[in-house]
């Protein structure tokens, strides 16, 4: 699988972006990751605007545009919405480790404020939960290290690459 195809479908064809007349040649991949990933990590038009070298309206266009490419029932955007509905219900999104952060702006009258918050919600739960991940894994990893016979003591340098983690 390469990295294009994460959103589902693989990778968007020219054919979509030939819509588009403002990508270069040869950008349509990087358009589909920037896009793709953009829209999991909660982009915004401006900031993907300025990432592809776009006008913000421009950038707001293929945001739209690659939502409605894919269906309600395509996982990520039912995912996209119901963190947000539950998220405007709740004032906050959890992580997989119960992990809380309220977003009050999330019912926020001023639509760019509400959106940042929108955008938040779902950034929180995808990299907060990967965090969540990557602690319990790293914890693991220094209980199984310290139950080997022999410890590391160096790896090159004077000070040893694997200091006590979680003491």
């Amino acid at each position: 699988m390469n990295s294009t195809s994460l959103c589902g479908k693989g990778n968007i064809d020219k054919g979509y972006y030939s819509n588009f007349p403002l990508l270069p040649d040869g950008q349509f991949i990087h358009a589909d990751v920037n896009i793709c990933y953009g829209i999991i990590y909660g982009i915004g038009a401006k900031s993907l605007g300025e990432q592809m070298g776009v006008q913000e309206t421009d950038a707001l266009c293929f945001i739209e545009s690659f939502k409605s490419r894919y269906p309600d029932q395509h996982m990520e955007t039912k995912f996209l919405k119901e963190t947000v509905k539950k998220c405007t219900q709740d004032g906050f999104v959890q992580t997989i480790m119960g992990r809380r952060r309220y977003l009050p702006a999330i019912k926020e009258t001023n639509p760019y404020k509400k959106a940042q918050a929108e955008r938040q919600a779902v950034n929180t739960v995808i990299q907060g939960s990967a965090a969540d991940i990557v602690k319990v894994a790293t914890a693991n990893i220094q209980t199984q290290l310290e139950a080997l016979p022999s410890t590391v003591k160096s790896f090159g340098h004077l000070e040893s690459p694997f200091p006590k983690i979680l003491s």
